[in-house]
């Protein structure tokens, strides 16, 4: 999950009709983190959600709206927090990273259940998983 600290604003960017972005800003020296929630029909991905509670909170509204989070895709271990888990108790969300790099969870993640994407192929609608091993064995681009 990208880290977000929690007195950051958060931006909403949409960017096309299946496509929102979301970002935050450090206000001292500018660098952005993001994240994007793809709209599918009864299958929403969110790309490496926040790792502040915050953020679920403040979009709850938003999340219901568009019909929950279905998915949930990492692309390395560090990314995954405890947060994580609010997805999964609000919509049964399913949470997708590469078992090269199930090795690299936290401790305080290591009991989540994970589901490694496909290599080959997609699987979910619109959603291909391409291997980029190097900044950890299981980094993935989607």
């Amino acid at each position: 999950m990208a880290h977000w600290p929690p007195g950051w604003p958060i931006d909403r960017i949409d960017l096309a009709d299946d496509l929102i972005g979301f970002a935050t800003t450090n206000p001292k020296n500018g660098r952005t983190r993001f994240c994007w929630l793809r709209l599918r029909s009864k299958s929403n991905v969110l790309f490496h959600g926040p790792d502040h509670p915050r953020f679920y909170r403040e979009q709850a509204d938003l999340f219901d709206s568009l019909g929950g989070i279905q998915h949930h895709v990492f692309t390395h271990a560090p990314e995954v927090s405890p947060a994580a888990a609010l997805l999964v108790d609000r919509y049964g969300t399913r949470n997708w990273l590469a078992e090269a790099d199930h090795k690299y969870l936290r401790t305080n993640v290591a009991e989540f259940a994970f589901e490694t994407p496909p290599t080959r192929g997609r699987w979910i609608v619109g959603t291909k998983a391409t291997p980029l091993p190097g900044h950890t064995p299981g980094f993935t681009g989607y």
